[in-house]
């Protein structure tokens, strides 16, 4: 399912990317990798490493459309297997330009980049969003999930990570999100602070 016609608008982000996780302790899968400039957008969810499976894939395909158009904001992730040498927020903040993720004009959006093969992750947010996701708060988002890529749980991981940021979006458009009540916990509210060495 490839998105609406403006999910590709250019949309300006933030210069500094929000936060890194190192996920020392996921299992490492067969390392094939990707350049940005070759990853063409397939929807909010692009799962070219092939760790989500189909169920999760719609339920979270059904979650960023219903933000999309409730709260007018986008949220894209994206699983790769290797960052091929680059530095994760170098991979996420150009594919987040050449994406074009949030509306233009209002730089509404969020994409969250899981490198399973680096073990690496960073998310990176559009001023839009950056008064309401603040790096301490969707750091504490990824810390959460935390317990659940250790035990290569992708699917689940991925699900409660983009509920917690659409519960965020929704509350501050005063929307309600029927496909959250069909996504797992939210998880613990996220803790102030940036991302860490997972060691």
């Amino acid at each position: 399912m490839s998105l609406p016609s403006h999910f590709k608008l250019r949309s300006r982000c933030s210069p500094f990317p929000l936060f890194i996780l190192l996920l020392a302790v996921i299992p490492v899968a067969p390392v094939h990798a990707e350049q940005w400039q070759k990853l063409n957008v397939q929807g909010y969810v692009n799962d070219f490493a092939g760790v989500l499976s189909a169920t999760t894939v719609d339920g979270l395909t059904q979650l960023c459309t219903e933000v999309d158009q409730k709260a007018k904001a986008q949220i894209a992730l994206v699983t790769i297997k290797s960052l091929d040498g680059d530095a994760v927020e170098d991979f996420d903040n150009h594919l987040f330009k050449k994406w074009g993720v949030g509306y233009k004009g209002t730089d509404r959006g969020v994409m969250v980049l899981l490198a399973v093969g680096d073990h690496k992750y960073w998310t990176e947010v559009g001023y839009g969003l950056e008064p309401i996701l603040p790096d301490g708060k969707v750091g504490g988002f990824g810390r959460d999930m935390l317990p659940l890529l250790r035990q290569g749980d992708y699917n689940s991981a991925v699900l409660q990570m983009a509920s917690q940021i659409a519960e965020v979006i929704a509350q501050d458009s005063h929307v309600s999100l029927d496909s959250l009540a069909q996504s797992p916990a939210a998880g613990p509210p996220g803790r102030e602070g940036r991302g860490n060495n997972c060691t």
